[in-house]
């Protein structure tokens, strides 16, 4: 009581302020309850948002037969209202993404896009014109490709937590998924396996190696894989930003043995243009390539379709430019004897193709330092098909390229005419003794053949002869 007293003496507010300090404190603990009550509302509200969201995916894993338009409409309307709502959030709701959604996307995308091809039709067809290549389930595949597409540009994507499910077996499925008939599925693949060879670093050396397995089972097995333009376009688009001193060797083997050996299969039409810019790319790295390429186009020059030989030598006006003197001197003899062939070719697409490379400016100056070497094998074709081509532009052209020539060395192309006269009096002994050996066989074989009817009539009679006897 004593003490009681004596502090209200000394301090007369003391009780009140202690007052004030419990009140305060208990207006304190009923915020911190609020906030507390506040913050399980929203976490069970995230977790029904998470669930939802689970189960909406869970929908997403449904199949449905799309080779029969007609059933189950209901259903398949309902997916893909599903499926665009799992997009909305995908592109809107970063948030939501959790590691666990995450590992569920990647596997509703596999549930709807790993599945096995019908072996392909022998005959290529036209994607362009015939529609039984596309797809009839792309109505749910789109959506669904850009899910996984939205996945992996996402900001928060994680490669730690998604090289789980995207692993090895998974990125071998989606390569062998370019060989879909579609283009529009091939379309979407290149750019997925493009984005997951830029982020999760692990798997780079492993998608390397399968895509040149995938070349070589095309090249050197079976010509058939419908995604050789796209694998094409990824192979490039890799070596253009990852080639370095370290990954050189497996750059030219990729060149020797792949790329050029893809100049032989039939259905080169088909990815000829990918397959030029990737070589387009090796010679803007290095113009040495340009020796391995031609080496390799004259190697596997098609010898009886005149449609690839265009391709080739398209592919040759493309690299003329880049030839440096020093590299032509490799590359002339084989290269020029290739052209002088196609030049004199009865087909006129062939001939003018090889005359425009010839007449190229870049190529005429390469050829003045060499005259010596370039006119004997190029001007005994100009001066054959300025003279008896059946086409008249490429008599005329023939005649044009021929006087370039002739510019650089009047003396020597002299001589060349002179040689060429000689030459084609030899061709013309060798053409007449080749007749008269000709001759000759006829002769011998019309007196056996004379021979052989004057013998039957005797030989029919001794064997009457022998019947009556017995």
């Amino acid at each position: 009581m004593f003490l009681g007293a004596l502090l209200e003496k000394i301090n007369p507010f003391g009780k009140q302020s202690i007052k004030l300090t419990n009140m305060g404190n208990v207006g304190r603990n009923h915020i911190v309850k609020e906030k507390l009550a506040l913050l399980k509302a929203e976490q069970s509200c995230a977790e029904r948002k998470q669930e939802e969201f689970l189960e909406k995916l869970r929908l997403c894993c449904t199949l449905f037969d799309f080779k029969d338009a007609s059933s189950n409409l209901m259903g398949k309307e309902i997916k893909l209202k599903t499926l665009n709502e799992v997009l909305k959030c995908v592109d809107e709701g970063q948030e939501m993404l959790t590691d666990l959604i995450y590992v569920e996307i990647v596997k509703m995308v596999a549930c709807n896009i790993i599945r096995t091809f019908p072996p392909n039709t022998p005959t290529p067809l036209n994607p362009d014109v015939d529609e039984q290549l596309l797809d009839a389930a792309w109505v749910h595949l789109e959506v669904v490709y850009n899910v996984f597409l939205g996945i992996l540009d996402s900001r928060e994507f994680k490669p730690s937590v998604a090289k789980g499910t995207i692993d090895r077996k998974f990125v071998l499925q989606l390569l062998m998924l370019l060989n879909s008939s579609d283009p529009r599925e091939r379309g979407f693949l290149k750019w997925i396996i493009l984005r997951i060879y830029s982020k999760i670093y692990g798997l780079r050396t492993y998608i390397r190696n399968q895509i040149y397995n995938i070349f070589y089972q095309f090249i050197y097995i079976v010509e058939d894989f419908n995604g050789i333009a796209e694998l094409l376009w990824v192979q490039t688009t890799i070596f253009e930003s990852g080639f370095t001193a370290a990954s050189k060797a497996e750059y030219e083997e990729c060149l020797e043995r792949i790329l050029m050996p893809l100049h032989k299969v039939k259905s080169l039409s088909t990815f000829h243009s990918q397959l030029e810019q990737s070589l387009i790319h090796y010679l803007a790295k290095d113009s040495k390539y340009i020796e391995i390429i031609v080496h390799g186009l004259i190697k596997f020059w098609p010898k009886t379709s005149t449609q690839k030989e265009i391709l080739f030598l398209g592919e040759i006006d493309s690299y003329a430019n880049g030839i440096a003197p020093e590299q032509f001197l490799a590359i002339q003899k084989p290269l020029l004897a290739q052209l002088a062939t196609c030049v004199s070719s009865p087909h006129t697409e062939v001939a003018d193709h090889a005359l425009n490379i010839l007449s190229n400016k870049h190529m005429i100056s390469l050829f003045k330092p060499n005259s010596a070497v370039v006119k004997p094998i190029v001007c005994p074709a100009l001066i054959s098909i300025s003279k008896g081509h059946w086409n008249q532009a490429i008599r005329k052209r023939g005649n044009a390229t021929l006087q370039l020539l002739v510019e650089m060395n009047p003396d020597l192309f002299n001589e060349l005419l002179d040689n060429c006269s000689v030459e084609k009096e030899r061709l013309k002994q060798r053409q007449r003794v080749r007749e008269w050996a000709w001759e000759k066989v006829t002769e011998i074989v019309a007196k056996r053949r004379k021979l052989d009817t004057e013998s039957l009539p005797s030989t029919k009679s001794s064997s009457e002869g022998t019947t009556k006897s017995e």
